[in-house]
């Protein structure tokens, strides 16, 4: 249980791998039981325990760095080619689930997105501060970007060699199409000062970002099973104490020789008893 909580809580189990927001939801229902009166002693200790894994799973591994969905791969390894990538001169074709994931991932306002839907347009502009433009201006504006994305389910090329060639105006241009099937003409890429990145060519750095998934999940369990081995030690270790705390209040009312008398008759019952009064005592 504790180490499912402790997944759970350090986003191993969410669909965006180490997402941040599933750890608040959590924390916030556990205080709210609290609260209401709902949280024993165990269940809070489970829950601290739990937040305690969940902490050191991200600070140690690193889990949420190890996203493998194709529009974090993408913003990535454009952030990469284009480190000084500013938002006023990048752009993103397309207004559907794929590119609305860029915009989230890029996390700037500024960003020209590029559609038809004139609906969707307006809906991410306030979402994300993006900048709506109507499709049909992309070649005109074509040549004041550095790096766009195209994320569109056209059957057919939206860009095309002729087209760049036409609205490039050099100093170089970097496109990612994570489109199926591509919306880019391959030969773009033979424009000079053009880059074509498409979805194969993400799928080498996606197998590197698996394989990384992988060992920060081993290791994110192997600190879940840690520290769930201790909470049922100190689970264990709760009858034990209320044996002690029952032991010395019942020496409070209980003449000693009394006590002592059925201590006598406790061990002539059980040799184990007698074996572990004789190694507390050292007799």
């Amino acid at each position: 249980m504790l180490k499912h909580l402790a997944l759970v809580a350090s986003g191993c189990d969410s669909l965006a791998l180490g997402e941040v927001q599933i750890a608040h939801q959590v924390r916030k229902a556990y205080e709210e039981a609290k609260a209401a009166g709902r949280v024993g002693k165990i269940l809070s200790r489970l829950f601290e325990s739990g937040f305690k894994a969940s902490k050191e799973i991200r600070s140690r591994t690193g889990i949420q760095e190890a996203s493998v969905s194709i529009p974090h791969l993408a913003v990535q390894l454009a952030r990469e080619k284009v480190p000084e990538m500013a938002p006023e001169r990048t752009g993103v074709v397309g207004t559907g689930e794929m590119a609305e994931l860029i915009l989230r991932n890029l996390g700037v306002e500024g960003v020209r997105v590029f559609g038809r839907n004139l609906e969707r347009l307006r809906l991410l502009g306030e979402r994300y501060g993006a900048v709506p433009v109507q499709i049909d201006r992309l070649e005109e504006l074509l040549g004041e970007l550095r790096v766009l994305f195209v994320a569109t389910s056209s059957p057919e090329p939206i860009l095309t060699k002729e087209m760049v060639a036409r609205a490039f105006r050099g100093g170089g241009l970097l496109i990612v199409d994570v489109s199926v099937p591509r919306n880019v003409e391959e030969a773009v890429g033979e424009v000079e000062g053009v880059e074509c990145v498409f979805t194969d060519d993400l799928r080498e750095v996606a197998e590197e970002h698996a394989r990384m998934k992988a060992e920060r999940l081993r290791q994110a369990e192997e600190i879940a099973e840690r520290e769930a081995e201790e909470f049922w030690k100190w689970y264990e270790s709760l009858e034990v104490e209320d044996i002690v705390k029952a032991f010395f209040r019942k020496l409070e009312g209980t003449p000693p020789k009394k006590l002592l008398r059925e201590a006598v008759l406790k061990l002539k019952e059980s040799k184990e008893l007698a074996h572990a009064f004789r190694e507390l005592f050292g007799l």
